[in-house]
């Protein structure tokens, strides 16, 4: 198949080599797309100052600031993201920072996210305190769910009809990427002192999303 040929390599080149345009391209599919639309939905208001933490090239971050009243701040510790993200166009404001001690003064977003970073830093319980500490209304992350695997993933861009790049981008992130389950994800938020998280399921169960108010 065209995936396995010569998308896959060239996606695992980029991993290599150069991850801020990996991270270009996954977000550029329309179910990746689609899927942050979805979430935005559901978690982030109007007329809100957000946060990202590990926002990456920046695509959920201009996504965001063009919500109407909306503005956004992108944090990421690699210079290569921040730098990939300001090249975008979009409204969305960007810094290098560690989103685990962001320095940043308490309570001064109205909502604090990240996608694909919670299954990824070495202390989630450390990332989830201090978005906690950073917010003064909702805390919401988004993450690969134990339900993507590689059969699953293929079962869902057949189902999907997916395009060749997208069933490389999904086969992919099911193959590489750590995964967490509800009932990770809500000690997690309960260990950092959230009473009632809420989990919601996308991408037919392949993504959670664990959402928090103060």
């Amino acid at each position: 198949m065209l995936e396995d040929l010569y998308i896959k390599p060239y996606l695992l080149s980029l991993m290599a080599l150069r991850p801020s345009a990996l991270f270009g391209v996954v977000m550029a599919q329309p179910f990746y797309a689609g899927l942050l639309h979805d979430w935005a939905d559901r978690t982030v208001d109007t007329h809100t100052e957000i946060l990202e933490l590990g926002c990456g090239p920046g695509l959920l971050s201009h996504t965001l600031a063009a919500r109407p009243g909306c503005s956004v701040l992108g944090l990421d510790r690699a210079p290569s993201m921040i730098q990939a993200a300001r090249r975008r166009p979009g409204a969305a404001q960007f810094a290098v920072g560690d989103a685990t001690e962001t320095g940043l003064s308490d309570g001064r977003f109205d909502c604090v996210v990240g996608a694909s970073i919670l299954n990824v830093v070495a202390d989630p319980v450390a990332l989830v305190r201090e978005a906690r500490r950073l917010s003064r209304g909702r805390v919401s992350f988004l993450v690969p769910s134990r339900r993507m695997t590689a059969v699953t993933a293929a079962r869902f861009a057949e189902r999907h009809r997916l395009g060749a790049w997208s069933r490389a981008v999904l086969s992919m992130w099911s193959t590489h990427a750590r995964k967490l389950d509800e009932g990770e994800l809500e000690v997690i938020f309960h260990t950092a002192g959230f009473a009632a998280p809420r989990v919601d399921h996308y991408l037919d169960g392949l993504v959670v999303g664990v959402s928090a108010d103060r």
